[in-house]
């Protein structure tokens, strides 16, 4: 059986990140029947708090009492779901050269899915993410995301240098594959994010053994924001309020919602799941309104553009584009969209993105 290793961004506080490496998990060990694991690096880190800086631990003494049980708690649910689906592997690769001696127990590394390549990773970083010192043959890059291109000058060049040397490319957003072909020419096809190649009714499946808080939850609408939500969205989250739909504020460190915070990835599936409506700014809130057919609204550039291309690329591919925020937008006037076309759509884009990964593992 092949031996397959996965490099993402590491950490465990992302839920984006942690179902996206375990859904290729799933999709290589289930679909294509090869052993898939991740390979752990700088960002595993799996305390609650670093310190890195003497100003870095007294803002930590600081918010002690209020931070630390609550970052503890959300890291234990990260970690519980981390053990069980993203199986790591024992040893960690924290720079390029102990990545090229793991990489030796492999007969394929796999580089993404996630912002592996964004503007804001050091030029060490890009080399790591770029497989730098792993044999040309054994290089796979799938849904390789670079947020918005382009890279800083120095990150280009390894960049530049190192992206000719992979066996199979691909990338998650066409803003990367147009960045790319431009500075050296080659054409990537633009593929899934890997949570997108399982259905609504296959992660309802990955994670019917976890207990699920919100099956009989009374209306809510799920909100998921990475930045402070628009003065139009903060409007239409208190109308909706104000109408006795409960504010499930799943990524907020309020008081108020410090119980939804401190709940792993796979409560954010079942939240989502279970919703009336999903309000975001997120790529992968988006991603499951639309697998479980969820009504959407999302605030594209919230994140200072960072979020833009990824989300324009998905809205764009399963037709949802009137679920971009706009002025016009109400509690009472929002988009009902026809997720049965965008479930066609996703299902071709599904097939292709799987044949590219059997292509590229010679499976």
């Amino acid at each position: 059986m092949k031996k397959i290793g996965i490099v993402t961004l590491g950490g465990y506080y992302n839920h984006g990140n942690r179902l996206q490496n375990a859904a290729l998990i799933y999709v290589l060990r289930r679909d294509l029947n090869v052993e898939a694991s991740t390979i752990p690096n700088w960002g595993n880190f799996r305390g609650v708090y670093r310190v890195r800086s003497f100003k870095n631990l007294l803002g930590f003494v600081k918010n002690i009492n209020f931070q630390y049980p609550l970052l503890k708690a959300r890291l234990s649910a990260f970690l519980s779901f981390s053990d069980e689906f993203s199986y790591e592997d024992s040893r960690r690769a924290i720079n390029s050269r102990e990545l090229t001696t793991i990489s030796n127990d492999y007969d394929y590394i796999i580089a993404g899915s996630d912002q592996v390549w964004a503007n804001w990773q050091t030029p060490e970083e890009i080399d790591y993410f770029t497989l730098g010192s792993v044999p040309d043959e054994k290089r796979i890059a799938y849904a390789a995301s670079m947020g918005n291109p382009p890279l800083k000058k120095e990150s280009e060049k390894i960049f530049n240098k190192q992206i000719r040397h992979f066996s199979h490319l691909s990338v998650r957003e066409q803003a990367a594959a147009d960045y790319i072909e431009r500075i050296t020419g080659l054409q990537s096809p633009v593929v899934l994010d890997p949570t997108m190649l399982l259905t609504a009714q296959q992660w309802r499946e990955l994670v019917k053994n976890r207990q699920d808080l919100f099956k009989n939850k009374p209306k809510y609408v799920f909100c998921y924001f990475l930045s402070t939500p628009s003065s139009k969205m903060q409007a239409i989250i208190n109308d909706l309020a104000s109408r006795g739909f409960t504010i499930v504020n799943f990524n907020s460190k309020k008081e108020s919602d410090r119980n939804y915070y401190k709940l792993g990835p796979d409560s954010f599936i079942n939240a989502v799941s279970h919703s009336r409506m999903v309000l975001t700014d997120s790529y992968h809130a988006s991603v499951f309104s639309i697998l479980f057919s969820r009504p959407l609204l999302v605030d594209a550039g919230r994140m200072g553009g960072k979020m833009s291309s990824r989300i324009t690329t998905l809205l764009t591919n399963t037709g949802l584009l009137e679920c971009q925020m706009t002025d016009n937008y109400t509690a009472d006037n929002y988009p009902k969209p026809n997720f049965e076309l965008a479930h066609r759509r996703i299902e071709i884009l599904r097939n292709s993105s799987l044949s590219f990964l059997r292509k590229a593992i010679d499976c």
